[in-house]
């Protein structure tokens, strides 16, 4: 019974969210994932469930941001969370907040919202 429980999440995507405190990982996850509520943590967190139409099972590891550890200290934390997928990472998607500039348009700035710590983890 074990094996079978198992089986399905072996073949399942593995995904990586990243970005910044406050640009919108969980509630992506949420939508993604089509819950109203997930776990709330300031580590690394492991999110199972069904995504689309043909509800195929995902997991999805949301990444906190880079806060007062060193680079070294948040690769190693990073790398330990996604050794729980037991296979490759599928894609890593980067969440980022928007600056708006004039015209309704808006601008990617690297020191205020590209989580670049984070990326090089990743």
């Amino acid at each position: 019974l074990d094996n079978m429980e198992q089986g399905p999440m072996d073949n399942a995507p593995n995904i990586l969210v990243i970005g910044a405190e406050g640009t919108g990982k969980s509630s992506l996850i949420r939508l993604l994932l089509g819950k109203y509520s997930i776990g709330e943590s300031k580590g690394f967190f492991l999110h199972n469930g069904l995504m689309g139409q043909n509800n195929r099972l995902v997991r999805i590891l949301e990444c906190p941001p880079k806060r007062q550890e060193t680079i070294e200290e948040y690769t190693e934390a990073m790398r330990n969370a996604v050794i729980q997928f037991s296979a490759p990472v599928t894609c890593v998607v980067v969440v980022t907040k928007q600056n708006t500039v004039g015209g309704g348009g808006f601008q990617l700035n690297k020191e205020r919202n590209i989580p670049l710590d984070e990326l090089r983890a990743a």
